[in-house]
């Protein structure tokens, strides 16, 4: 049976050791773990260490010690941050019980016994008064919701660049879901937004994964009508009735939900109302993210109930001559079980699913409803529940919501790549939702620079835009049904990495250094064409690229087989290396054509005497039976070197010979 323990609010020398800590560092709690379980009677913090561990257990480990061995804790303090206040705002707590020999107890730590770690939040953390780190009990999303409604209404009055940019005349969504509020439960029902203004009326959206739930109450053709009078509560799903939750909360009257906003049964609706999806998601006053949901069964995190967290108040003399306060709760840097939350946040399923790329990038505000801690991001701020973030979320990992706000980004072009890298290497369950997936990104690349889209690339960068490459994994590799079509831009390919040539190398920034470009591919015409409505459908099969370029023959090296298409000089396109370059035959002596793209100088400050080298990034071309010479699959990359002479002109060094290729 346990010793009852005092209640008395006071702390033992030992204990204000640790409390009083500006700097990371560790020291011993008492000789041994029966004084610590003695002091518990009159020190609360003893009291608190012991009881986290369990009384009783501390006995046993003291009783069945060996002779001239003493078990003892050691608590350390860690990732200490201290307020400009001189208290601490954030900081770990490590508890570690350690067996040791007498004659050796202050010359090593001895045997790790066990161990128990807290996340600690003093004076200075903004946390430390939300719902989280009280020790009321239970801690529900009642309790909670205060800090939702901060986040939000601080955001609308402070946040200028989180306001909407969006011109009144942008067609928004044909269809929103009311909430009707009054005595009882609510109702829903879907209502068309002829005769309402969604770009003066606050409006929230859901974004969530699907994942392979089928989600019964999604509306139809059959189901419009019966809609437009009343949903019926008990049909939604756990995800959607917690958004609803939600939103009634921030007190909004409107939200969106795709299964239910569009016509799932009608292809011509669908490709409408998708394509105006990049201006939906802008004009949101708010995006809640059911992030930890794997489909719509999971919820957004409103079930979840913290228990209570422990918090001290130290005397005057332990920091500053003044009180100091803490709280306490068990986990190693935050519920999500790591030093910093950022690892649990971005392993969420809605980072890796394709379709909610566009649905973050486009977004003004998100709120991750998640499991077990709600996340905040905008334009200007980030912040997660525990508030373990909110002093520097630049340093903390979790970003703020840059796609709209031109002074957080390298520069257009280079958005462009990380974009592209992001969304190839998220899932999607339908090939062919590639290009309506990544349609409201583009558009909104396209209203920022200009520039006009060509299927994954852009016009004005087009040359060096073709020059990608694709990985994929043997085990992950399934082969494809068809051919890819076109095969010069990677949106034809499967899901997996992709990376563009050196495009470190063009840097457009008024400060930036520019490439010292020798020679480059003309651009005589692009045809494409599409299915149904550009962007959102899939390119029609004669879609072309036709160039003026030098082009040679080249005879590639076998390629090297764990990995497909390994970054050397040499990039296979994948299908090409599994289905038209197979190991067995004798094709490895074959030569290819290759039509050059692009060359640059390569600046070195070691033999200047030699003169400048050059770098030729090319294409790995291969006709099309029975469309003439000229016509040509690419199959993969090649980058080539060449030692040039001084004074002599890149043009006239290259091998090949002008001709016209068009690439389909």
């Amino acid at each position: 049976m346990s010793e009852k323990m005092s209640d008395v609010e006071t702390f033992c020398k030992e204990c204000m050791t640790v409390l009083s800590r500006l700097e990371t560092g560790g020291d011993d709690l008492h000789e041994n773990v029966l004084r610590v379980i003695e002091c518990g009677k009159r020190c609360r913090f003893c009291r608190f260490v012991a009881t986290s561990f369990g009384v009783d257990y501390l006995r046993e480990l003291a009783e069945t010690s060996e002779k001239n061995t003493v078990p003892y804790i050691y608590a350390r303090v860690d990732q200490l941050e201290v307020g400009e206040d001189k208290f601490v705002s954030h900081a770990d707590l490590d508890l570690r019980i350690y067996r040791v020999k007498t004659e050796a107890r202050f010359k090593e730590q001895g045997t790790l016994e066990a161990s128990k770690s807290f996340m600690m939040l003093g004076n200075s953390a903004k946390g430390l008064h939300r719902a989280m780190w009280s020790s009321a009990e239970p801690i529900t999303f009642e309790a909670r919701k205060p800090l939702l409604v901060n986040w939000l209404e601080e955001c609308r009055t402070s946040h200028p660049k989180c306001r909407n940019t969006l011109s009144t005349d942008t067609p928004l969504a044909a269809r929103i879901l009311e909430i009707q509020v009054g005595c009882g439960e609510p109702r829903l029902r879907l209502m068309p937004t002829d005769n309402l203004d969604l770009h003066h009326t606050p409006y929230t959206v859901l974004s969530h994964c699907w994942g392979n739930v089928e989600i019964e109450c999604k509306t139809t053709v059959d189901k419009l009508n019966s809609y437009h009078d009343s949903i019926d509560l008990g049909s939604l799903p756990k995800t959607f009735r917690e958004a609803l939750d939600i939103a009634t909360t921030l007190g909004f009257r409107y939200l969106w939900i795709d299964s239910l906003c569009i016509v799932q049964d009608d292809s011509a609706d669908w490709q409408r109302e998708s394509a105006k999806m990049q201006y939906i998601f802008r004009a949101a006053t708010l995006t809640i993210s059911a992030s930890s949901a794997r489909n719509s069964t999971e919820g957004c995190g409103l079930s979840t109930v913290f228990p209570p967290a422990v918090r001290f108040t130290t005397p005057a003399t332990a920091q500053g001559n003044r009180p100091a306060f803490f709280a306490l709760r068990e986990g190693l840097r935050g519920p999500l079980g790591t030093r910093n939350n950022y690892k649990g946040f971005k392993d969420f399923p809605v980072h890796k699913r394709a379709w909610i790329f566009q649905e973050k990038t486009l977004s003004r505000r998100i709120l991750h409803a998640a499991h077990p801690l709600f996340f905040w991001q905008c334009t200007t701020y980030a912040d997660d529940e525990d508030g373990f973030i909110d002093s520097n979320p630049r340093d903390a990992g979790i970003p703020m919501l840059a796609s709209q706000v031109p002074e957080y980004v390298r520069g257009p072009r280079e958005r462009w790549v990380d974009w592209s890298h992001e969304y190839a290497s998220r899932k999607l369950t339908y090939a062919s939702d590639n290009y309506a997936a990544f349609a409201g990104a583009t558009a909104l690349y396209q209203e920022l620079t200009g520039d006009e889209p060509v299927l994954g690339l852009w016009k004005k960068d087009l040359v060096r835009h073709l020059a990608w490459d694709a990985w994929a994994s043997p085990m992950e590799w399934h082969p494809l049904e068809e051919v890819r079509c076109p095969s010069w831009t990677w949106m034809s390919y499967p899901h997996g990495r992709i990376n563009f040539h050196n495009w470190q190398h063009f840097d457009y920034r008024e400060d930036a250094k520019k490439p010292i470009l020798r020679y480059e591919a003309s651009v005589l015409s692009v045809s494409v064409g599409w299915t149904g409505q550009p962007l959102v459908s899939s390119p029609l099969p004669s879609s072309s690229i036709k160039l003026n370029g030098l082009v040679d023959t080249f005879q590639p090296p076998e390629p090297r087989p764990p990995r497909l298409g390994y970054k050397g000089r040499t990039h296979w396109d994948p299908d090409f290396l599994l289905r038209g370059f197979p190991k067995e035959t004798d094709q490895y002596g074959r030569y290819f054509d290759v039509l050059a793209l692009f060359a640059r100088e390569e600046e070195t400050t070691y033999y200047t005497h030699l003169g400048p080298r050059i770098e030729v990034v090319e294409l790995i071309l291969v006709s099309v039976p029975g469309r003439g010479r000229n016509v040509f699959r690419r199959v993969g990359t090649v980058e080539r070197q060449y030692r040039m002479k001084h004074g002599e002109r890149v043009k006239e060094h290259l091998p090949g010979v002008y001709r016209d290729v068009t690439l389909i």
